[in-house]
């Protein structure tokens, strides 16, 4: 008797409604994936968006261990996004921002650059843990059309808007302001707070590196997807047709 396979979307933390996009250009086309197996949106199984800044994310293995346990099936297909880290590190910071009082971005850049576990390491343990059949490594900037194409190679899919999200840096400094006083601010009034600060003049980032920090964790980003491309199972970009069709 066959089972059913089970794909996965290790969406990680910090990319914003991409996720969201795909969960619901999934859920559009359900009819389409009657013969493709299950079909899992998981932004959490990394870890949450503070554990990229605290040892880019050191329980993924568990998790994995915990998702592979509950699931009781094979692993069919991983579709796992990456980042340059020198962009990455901010935007998790920001995501991160919008919710609750943070460090300086500047205080904690340091140890992100020593840090040396990353990419590699988590694709290491997908393998590991899931023993997906087929592990597909997306480098950022990617589209939700090039994530379903991964996910359902030969499934055309409806591709559900992706919703933009702004969030000016000054905006940001005023919200921190707040978190850090130990005001609390419902989820609207943020939205209005960001709204009015993205019609405003922008400074320098809010969370960035230094022009050789910066150059550092790129070649170090180099450096990882050359090890993962080199790893048996993994292959670097869907290498499929798309096969999606416009909502």
């Amino acid at each position: 008797m066959s089972r059913t396979h089970h794909h996965i979307f290790l969406a990680a933390p910090g990319f914003g409604p991409l996720g969201a996009c795909v969960a619901r250009s999934l859920a559009l086309g359900r009819a389409a994936l009657t013969a493709a197996g299950t079909i899992h949106v998981d932004e959490t199984l990394m870890g949450r968006a503070g554990a990229g800044l605290s040892g880019f994310f050191p329980m993924a293995p568990q998790r994995m261990r915990r998702f592979a346990t509950k699931i009781q099936g094979p692993v069919g297909r991983v579709v796992l996004l990456t980042q340059s880290y020198d962009t990455y590190f901010p935007q998790i910071w920001r995501h991160q921002a919008q919710r609750r009082a943070m460090p300086d971005f500047g205080d904690i850049a340091p140890a992100l650059v020593r840090d040396q576990r990353g990419w590699a390491d988590l694709v290491a343990e997908v393998l590991r843990e899931l023993k997906p059949r087929d592990l597909v490594v997306l480098p950022a900037p990617v589209t939700p059309a090039e994530v379903l194409a991964a996910l359902a190679p030969g499934v055309a899919l409806p591709v559900a808007p992706l919703d933009t999200v702004q969030l000016p840096d000054t905006g940001l400094a005023m919200l921190q302001r707040l978190l850090r006083a130990g005001v609390s601010i419902a989820p609207r009034q943020a939205q209005r707070l960001m709204a009015f600060h993205a019609e405003q003049p922008q400074p320098a980032p809010l969370a960035g590196f230094g022009v050789l920090e910066a150059a550092r964790l790129r070649r170090r980003y180099e450096q990882d997807l050359d090890r993962i491309a080199a790893m048996p199972g993994v292959r670097i970009g869907a290498m499929v047709p798309l096969a999606i069709a416009a909502e």
